[in-house]
């Protein structure tokens, strides 16, 4: 009982260390995917003509990248597509 207490606790240990600090304005989503980098530490792939007038949501809190990138394109049409192996975030 105690081993699978602890593992629990690393478990989520582990999430919360994957965790940030966001804060990003609603604006363009150019800028705001620069921000998301900066503040992430990750790198986005993205194609500036496909996002070129769009309109990111806000987004403040303590998030994990992927969950802020998810906040962040809500209700814009566009999608977040993360790559299993490498954990690469992509803007379709």
């Amino acid at each position: 009982m105690a081993v699978c207490c602890l593992l629990t606790a690393l478990a989520a240990r582990a999430v919360d260390e994957n965790r940030r600090s966001f804060d990003s304005p609603a604006s363009d989503a150019v800028a705001a995917f620069q921000r998301f980098a900066t503040q992430s530490g990750r790198q986005l792939l993205y194609s500036g003509e496909a996002v070129a007038e769009v309109r990111t949501a806000a987004v403040r809190g303590d998030y994990t990248p992927r969950e802020a990138l998810d906040r962040l394109v809500a209700h814009t049409g566009l999608i977040v597509v993360e790559d299993a192996q490498t954990g690469a975030l992509a803007i379709t």
